[in-house]
């Protein structure tokens, strides 16, 4: 190959280098699955459930015991087996009997569609929260490494099973007898690995399915795993490794030669490679079948390049031995020119199949450094580019070597000794490959829960005066936290210039003195430190001056530490509130200055009648009923309009839960002798922060403030299905005063 030509062939080599790193735009959904949990990760749950519901991002396969629920005394309260749901598959549910109060922990562990032992766990609690029990019976981690140390071994297997093929086909002839027969060994010990491999994958993975070392050996769990996709894909690989096994021993001894062995183990090999593609990720990468066959030529090109190498270094260990000398060195003057291409071929085939898995199995760059399956695909990386390097270092140093080896022995042993180090990274790049392939790649968890709960911080608003006070506490626990409090006037400006301070307490006062803290200005924040001792109920008082009041406003911050989760409390008030017949709702809205004050009523499904009283001006009332409004001021004539928008009024139809984030549980307090959950949330279709009282026993709401800027709000609920709500069209046409409907509204 001339000069031009060969700069050419590396200059598009590095062209696709380049895009291979480049090609990370997104990725596509699940190869593990992911795991989204109901009610959710520490969740309050009012009232002891009935089931507990794990959703996965694909169809997984359960065993006995698949899901398990620790009580918080540490007994397990699952009814019965798992199963999954008729109408969603990726749903799995398992009864539970709930009866203590405190936070319980779900553990689960089930078998994806890529042979991967998904396990985890998350923690809910009934009522208030306690201690968590411990994660008992998780699968230990561990079992990923002997899951990693099973595909190394697999891997190798397939090189070793492979390079002697790649070697005969090379020669294009049948070698000499003894090379043959050397070949053939090496066939055979590679057949034999790739059985002890295996075996010891299907026992990891019964390993990692039962949580613990001696049920891994249980017939029960063994049979589950040899009854799925990845479970007789595994014995035919068995058997063919078996193939390969008792076929090179029949061939070492007989001493037999045919010219459709060849073509045999060419056609077991690409068995093995595809069988080793479909209990990978591709198996669950869509479109599957391209996947798979990018994978296998993949892994095709893999044995060729390293598994031609691993069966160059005994034959250059032999190539001096005065009884074969003359054998190998023909063979070895045949094979390495053409290997050295074959290589090159594989090379390239490598960076344009791997782009793809890049592509397909990263979401973002940064995923590269932040995941470990992005790190194990670095270290592949710098393994490849090493073993290149040495390879080219190679080729050059021993160019001409080969012509004729009996003359140079400063040549072969130079070979030899190069041959034996690219070996050896090739083991090591292979070992990073087994824990890639053992390692769920990142994907896009837009739709699914991360699997480590947390509550990283908490952010509540309140007005002091006309500003908006958004306070954030992180990491809201016990201990040391850091406050931020945001200021904004009723234009939504930054309010820079104030002095801020907060007094913190807790609730009720248990003999603790409240303390202040001035909170220093950062930017356009203000930013200050707080120690909260221990957990429980505390209040913050936050402490605002600025030189447009008149007077030091005050803005109070009730919370319990640590915050759990509240999202089922939420829920179900809208649900509670959707069944209502009829109540009256008393709304006080102002932006720091005068208060505009309404008293609705509500009557199903298509009635409502308010009054809005604003200082200094005459009071408006205002009447729907379905499509039909009605509107007067004061005590003046009434006039008809068609209600707003193209759809009839309609109530009740509340969602405050409908796209709630950060739905916090504050704590509980008494609204008119009724017990009731604190709960927090943003609704980030308009910004507002909410604060809402919901029954403990009814789910009922009854207060809520809403908080944004230059809007600030309290609603107060009550008279529920009160059957004396009775709302009707006024008539237009009677004296103004004397329409036929309910005259007043008591407050």
């Amino acid at each position: 190959m001339r000069r031009r030509e060969k700069a050419m062939l590396w200059l598009v080599r590095c062209v696709i280098a380049l895009l291979a790193l480049a090609a990370v735009p997104r990725a596509v959904l699940a190869h593990a699955a992911v795991v989204e949990t109901e009610p959710g990760f520490e969740e309050i749950v009012p009232q002891p459930p009935s089931e507990v519901r794990v959703r996965f991002s694909e169809l997984v396969r359960l065993g006995a015991g698949a899901v398990a629920v620790i009580s918080p005394s540490g007994r397990r309260v699952d009814q019965g087996a798992a199963e999954a749901d008729e109408r969603d598959p990726t749903i799995i549910r398992v009864s539970i009997q709930a009866s203590e109060t405190g936070t319980y922990r779900v553990v689960w562990r089930v078998l994806s569609l890529d042979a991967h032992v998904i396990a985890g766990s998350y923690t809910f609690s009934v009522g208030s929260p306690s201690a968590p029990p411990p994660e008992t019976g998780v699968a230990s981690i561990a079992a990923w490494y002997w899951q990693a140390l099973a595909r190394w071994i697999h891997l190798i297997a397939l090189c070793l099973a492979g390079g002697p093929l790649v070697v005969v086909l090379l020669h294009r002839h049948a070698p000499p007898v003894q090379v043959e027969r050397l070949l053939w060994s090496i066939a055979r010990r590679g057949a034999l690995l790739g059985l002890a491999g295996t075996i010891l994958f299907l026992l990891v993975q019964a390993l990692a399915l039962s949580g613990s070392s001696a049920a891994a050996l249980d017939p029960a769990v063994l049979r589950f795993i040899l009854s799925g996709t990845v479970g007789w894909l595994s014995v035919i690989r068995l058997l063919l490794f078996g193939i390969v096994y008792f076929g090179c021993s029949y061939l070492q001894l007989r001493q037999t030669r045919t010219r459709a062995v060849p073509l045999l183990s060419a056609l077991v090999l690409v068995a093995l490679i595809v069988i080793t593609s479909l209990t990978g990720h591709p198996a669950t990468t869509p479109p599957v079948p391209l996947s798979v066959a990018v994978d296998a030529l993949h892994l095709f090109a893999t044995v060729v390049w390293l598994g031609g190498l691993l069966v160059l270094v005994p034959l250059l260990a032999r190539v001096q031995q005065p009884d074969v000398n003359g054998a190998i060195s023909g063979l070895l003057r045949r094979v390495l020119p053409r290997y050295a291409i074959g290589a090159m071929a594989s090379f390239d085939i490598l960076l344009l199949t791997g782009a793809y898995q890049l592509w397909m199995n990263l979401e973002r760059p940064a995923q590269l450094v932040d995941t470990g399956y992005g790190r194990a695909l670095l270290i592949k990386g710098a393994f490849i580019a090493g073993l290149v390097a040495l390879g080219a270092a190679s080729a050059w140093s021993l160019r001409g070597t080969w012509l004729a080896p009996e003359s140079n022995d400063g040549g072969v042993a130079r070979g030899r000794r190069f041959a034996t180090v690219e070996a050896a990274i090739a083991v090591l790049l292979l070992a990073s490959v087994g824990a890639l392939t053992a390692l769920p790649p990142p994907k896009s968890f837009t739709s699914f829960l991360s699997t480590t709960p947390s509550v990283p911080e908490v952010t509540l608003a309140h007005n002091a005066g006309p500003f908006l006070a958004t306070l954030t506490l992180a990491p809201a626990q016990p201990g040391t936290n850091q406050v931020t409090v945001l200021l904004q006037d009723p234009g939504g400006r930054d309010v820079e210039d104030a002095d801020v301070s907060v007094v913190v307490q807790p609730v009720p006062q248990a003999g603790s003195t409240p303390y202040p803290v001035r909170l220093k200005r950062s930017s356009t924040v203000f930013r200050g430190q707080i120690v909260l001792p221990t957990s429980g109920r505390w209040s913050i008082d936050l402490l605002v001056r600025h030189a447009t009041l008149s007077e030091e406003q005050r803005a109070r911050f009730e919370l319990a530490v640590p915050v759990p989760g509240a999202r089922v409390i939420l829920e179900r008030a809208d649900a509670a509130m959707n069944r209502l017949d009829s109540l009256i709702e008393y709304n006080e809205l102002t932006s720091g200055g005068p208060v505009v004050r309404t008293i609705s009523e509500y009557r199903a499904p298509d009635r409502l009648r308010y009054v809005v009283e604003t200082p200094g001006r005459e009071s408006t009332t205002t009447i729907a009923v379905h499509d039909r409004r009605y509107d007067r001021v004061g005590n003046g004539p009434w006039t008809v309009s068609p209600w707003p928008g193209s759809q009839p009024f309609r109530w009740p139809d509340y969602r405050f839960a409908e796209g709630a984030r950060d739905v916090l549980l504050l704590g509980t307090e008494s609204i008119d002798g009724v017990d009731c959950y604190v709960v927090s949330f943003l609704d980030p279709r308009s910004g507002a922060r909410y604060r809402m009282w919901i029954g403990t026993s009814d789910y009922l709401i009854r207060r809520y403030e809403m908080m944004a800027i230059g809007h600030y709000m309290v609603t107060r609920f009550h008279s529920f299905n009160d059957p004396s709500i009775q709302i009707d069209a006024p008539d237009v046409a009677a004296a103004p005063g004397r329409g036929r409907y309910r005259a007043d509204v008591s407050s």
